[in-house]
């Protein structure tokens, strides 16, 4: 089998908050393979926190890209909710990154379930 590209999108179409609980399948979200989904900035970012709605029982890594290169990543550990659907995580940007700046912000599936979904990302 060939292996599902990466999804790339722009910020902007991430942008709309979701609440938590929304299914993971609702046509709003942006759902991804295994290849994980590159969101693009279009401007360089030195914000030092983010908020993501991930599917909440699965674990990510994010990974910070500044013009195409690898600048650092942290993990987001899945967060079982009996509601199930989107949970939101506030993350704090390492300091190291969010000195340098990325403009690029890939996510990609850890563990979980192969049905993958961001709902939205906000830099703060």
């Amino acid at each position: 089998h060939p292996q599902p590209q990466l999804l790339r999108v722009t910020l902007a179409d991430v942008s709309r908050i979701k609440q938590n609980g929304t299914r993971w399948d609702d046509p709003k979200n942006i759902e991804f393979s295994n290849s994980g989904v590159e969101i693009d900035l279009q401007v360089k970012s030195q914000s030092k926190n983010l908020e993501v709605s991930l599917d909440h029982n699965d674990s990510y890594e994010i990974i910070y890209l500044l013009e195409s290169t690898k600048v650092g990543k942290q993990s987001i550990p899945a967060a079982f909710t009996t509601a199930g659907g989107l949970i939101t995580h506030t993350v704090v940007v390492p300091h190291n990154i969010s000195t340098s700046g990325y403009d690029t912000i890939m996510i990609l599936p850890q563990q979980g379930d192969n049905r993958y979904c961001v709902g939205h990302l906000k830099l703060f």
